[in-house]
């Protein structure tokens, strides 16, 4: 009989009512056709698929099936979010696509995906700069790892790849690693002010800063190999 499936066991011979593949079919008449439709869906003139009612004047894109004001649910691959049917990135602030509905895997243009491809992060013009407050800004936020920030002629934060310990970049735009100890005798680590000044941060064995010098323990300290002042080892 159509619409049934003959099932047999060890001691019986019987007919039971076929299930059908197709979504939102209510009764089937075998597994590829379907008799009725689930409420709010219309049965296709080849009963073989059932498409929702969404009145056309609701105009939400994507919607499967809905009433006459809202939309219920969404199509595949898509979620519902106040009344719109979006795909699960878009949560992602200017994610084109992803890979999942937390992963993105493309951004729009003057965005890069993060690494962890949670995010989108901006495309910062400024050599080095991990974030920035537009792609096309010329003044950078935070610098990557290995890059140290610096204000430039024109009071623009930039970045600067870090030089050894014992030297600093005294570059402006360029790298330019110089030994402390060429600025400041017997300076053993420094920095560069914003007023293009080499700053002792912290001497060789035998001597302390005093103001922006490195000055010589007292040879009254018998065997003092690290002082804070000329007389306190």
């Amino acid at each position: 009989m159509a619409g049934y499936d003959l099932v047999v066991n060890s001691s019986t011979v019987s007919c039971t009512q076929g299930l059908c593949v197709i979504d939102y079919c209510q009764n089937c008449l075998n597994v590829s056709a379907c008799s009725s439709c689930i409420s709010g869906f219309t049965l296709s003139t080849d009963q073989t698929n059932c498409t929702s009612k969404c009145p056309s004047t609701l105009n939400i894109s994507n919607c499967l099936f809905c009433n006459t004001t809202n939309c219920l649910q969404c199509q595949s691959n898509y979620i519902l979010t106040s009344n719109t049917c979006i795909l699960p990135c878009a949560s992602i602030q200017q994610c084109t696509s992803c890979y999942t509905s937390s992963l993105c895997s493309s951004c729009s243009e003057g965005y890069t995906p993060s690494a962890d491809h949670k995010s989108c992060m901006m495309v910062c013009l400024v050599d080095g700069c991990l974030s920035c407050t537009s792609p096309t800004a010329l003044d950078c936020l935070t610098c990557n790892n290995g890059y140290s920030e610096y204000i430039d002629s024109n009071g623009m934060k930039k970045c600067a790849a870090n030089c050894a310990e014992g030297q600093v970049n005294t570059g402006l735009g360029t790298v330019n690693c110089q030994n402390c100890d060429a600025s400041i005798s017997f300076c053993m680590t420094c920095s560069y002010s914003s007023t293009y000044e080499v700053i002792a941060q912290s001497c060789q064995e035998g001597y302390f800063v005093s103001g922006n010098i490195c000055t010589k323990c007292s040879t009254a300290l018998a065997n003092c190999f690290k002082c804070t002042t000329s007389i306190t080892c």
